[in-house]
């Protein structure tokens, strides 16, 4: 073997870990917000096709 022989080692720190979930949870909670969000839209639209709601009740 020469000295210039390159070893590379795959090596992840344990506060990797921590770090992706750091990066990912905000984006679960916005998805999961705007999922909410959006439902509760098309619940209001279909009630006020349907006539089940509004000021009648």
């Amino acid at each position: 073997m020469n000295g210039l022989s390159l070893i590379i080692f795959n090596y992840i720190d344990p506060n990797t870990g921590g770090t992706i979930f750091q990066f990912l949870l905000p984006f679960i909670s916005a998805i999961g917000a705007g999922i909410i969000i959006f439902w509760r839209r098309i619940k209001e639209t279909f009630k006020k096709i349907i006539g089940k709601g509004g000021e009648g009740e």
